[in-house]
């Protein structure tokens, strides 16, 4: 490893001796430039460079020289830009990298990179030195911090006895601690040949390179973009994993810029940081993670398993999980609204025949009033679950007082919720829709043979001919509505067909019939 220079005039020296770092502007006029100069004098570099100056050669993770607080950097847009997350403690930094240059008198680019916080503040400025690989960062002004790169995770290897972490790089400075032989350490550049730098038991120091083994390739940071969008936050509803079943209780809609929004079961909403990481164990093998900070605060966090790209694991345990939102899971918002609870009547199922048994309310804040036909009414809390049946994914939906659940079932399609098992009972959306013609159910404003063949249909097929059917000619809304001519109220039966038929026949004076 080259002895890195930690004095600043060095630097600087270095700067006017490094072509990648130096580049000349002849080709582009500094009058041409200077309207795009931000207010820390700054202009953004807009030419592909080369592999030593990009940002592309920053990606990794990176720790303070003086206390190891950690630094992450990934891949942002293109190669002259990124994005950052730095954590000290409880305090959390998030942004931008840029590749950016200023311009001298005789109009040389000297490139910097820099750290601009998501309110557009610059937070460190770095010289851009030209080398690789990139192992340190020197600040180019005061107050930045200096990091060094984690340059991978190796173990001790020693013939007998302890490894010697000392306070300095050379064998006669004080000893900090001693690290057991087959220790696995993160190793940090240290500036010096032959020595790297490594944290042990709260201890940071330098170790002998000599007895350093490295074990694994260098870890790659969480690229946040491959995480972003909508995911359901799910706890296990019982004294089991969450994959053998679910409740729902919130979103996270994860951002491209670390942040992310948190909206609970409740519709309440808080936002926050995301942080990625990574924790190891003494087999060697190394885990990322993500974690979700609230005003500085940690909140909650997550596994990432490379080979389950679609589910972050919550804890240890596996008590509880995020996964990404296909557009299949409704939330509570979706549910909001009027709902007719129908059972079946007599020996059928609900789909077949039904009566209606009360009506049900849910407000976007997932409380709900159910009203049977007594007049009584009942009050509580919605809750949307998950449930496995040999491994097909079923989204429950249920009603509770918070002690007991008055009903449950299984969310079919936004305007139906089967209860219970067996086909006996459902919930269907209310919406609103008044007969406009009975017995018209293609909605071609009169009353025909036609009528009563699609009611057929959509009773032997539904798949097809219900509202959420395939074929073009399917039932609407209205024509259930309409279709409901016999005994109205409930639901739409092989009766209504034939009060049709009669009614064509002149055995019927008018719709609907009553029996």
């Amino acid at each position: 490893m080259k002895k890195m220079f930690t004095c600043l005039a060095a630097l600087e020296m270095m700067l006017t001796m490094v072509p990648a770092a130096a580049v000349s502007a002849a080709d582009t006029p500094v009058a041409a430039v200077t309207a795009d100069a931000n207010s820390e004098t700054f202009y953004e570099a807009k030419e592909e460079m080369t592999a030593s100056v990009n940002i592309d050669a920053m990606a990794g993770y990176w720790y303070s020289s003086n206390n190891m607080d950690e630094l992450v950097i990934t891949k942002g847009s293109d190669i002259n830009h990124g994005n950052f997350n730095f954590k000290k403690m409880d305090n959390i930094v998030i942004g931008t990298v840029r590749l950016e240059y200023k311009l001298t008198e005789n109009g040389t680019k000297l490139y910097y990179y820099n750290f601009y916080t998501n309110d557009g503040k610059l937070w460190n400025s770095y010289y851009v030195t030209g080398e690789l690989p990139l192992t340190y960062l020197n600040p180019s002004q005061d107050g930045s911090i200096q990091f060094l790169r984690r340059l991978f995770r190796g173990k001790v290897v020693t013939e007998s006895g302890d490894l010697n972490l000392r306070s300095d790089t050379n064998t006669s400075s004080e000893i900090l601690a001693e690290i057991p032989a087959g220790t696995v350490l993160d190793i940090f550049a240290s500036g010096y040949e032959n020595w790297y730098r490594t944290n042990y038991l709260g201890e940071t120091g330098y170790v002998s390179a000599e007895f350093i083994k490295e074990t694994v390739t260098p870890i790659t940071p969480v690229d946040i973009k491959n995480y972003t969008g909508k995911w359901i936050y799910e706890v296990s509803n019982g004294n089991h994993p969450v994959g053998d079943g679910a409740k729902i209780v919130g979103t996270v809609e994860i951002k491209d810029d670390f942040t992310y929004t948190y909206t609970n079961e409740s519709s309440e909403v808080t936002t926050g940081i995301v942080v990625t990481d990574y924790e190891q164990y003494a087999d060697e093998t190394a885990l990322p993670v993500m974690h979700f900070y609230e005003n500085n605060k940690f909140g909650f966090g997550g596994y990432l398993d490379p080979d389950h790209p679609d589910s972050i694991y919550i804890g240890n345990g596996g008590m509880a999980r995020l996964t990404r939102d296909d557009g299949s899971t409704p939330d509570i918002k979706a549910l909001a609204g009027k709902w007719t609870y129908q059972a079946a009547d007599g020996n059928t199922t609900v789909d077949k025949k039904s009566k209606d048994s009360g009506t049900l309310e849910v407000k976007n804040d997932g409380t709900y009033t159910f009203t049977g036909t007594d007049g009584k009414a009942k009050s509580g809390k919605v809750t949307i679950g998950i449930e496995y049946i040999d491994a097909k994914r079923f989204i429950t939906v249920s009603f509770g007082d918070g002690k007991d659940s008055l009903f449950s079932g299984y969310y079919r399609s936004s305007d139906e919720i089967s209860i219970g098992n067996g086909g006996m009972a459902r919930l269907v959306r209310s919406n609103g829709l008044k007969v406009k013609l009975s017995g018209d159910a293609n909605c071609d404003n009169k009353v025909e043979l036609s009528d009563a063949v699609l009611i057929m249909q959509f009773i032997a097929n539904p798949s097809k001919y219900s509202e959420n059917g395939t074929d073009e000619n399917k039932i609407t809304a209205q024509g259930m509505v309409n279709a409901d001519c016999c005994n109205t109220g409930d639901g739409v039966t092989n009766a209504d067909a034939l009060a049709i038929q009669k009614y064509k026949l002149a055995l019927l004076a008018s719709l609907p019939e009553k029996k």
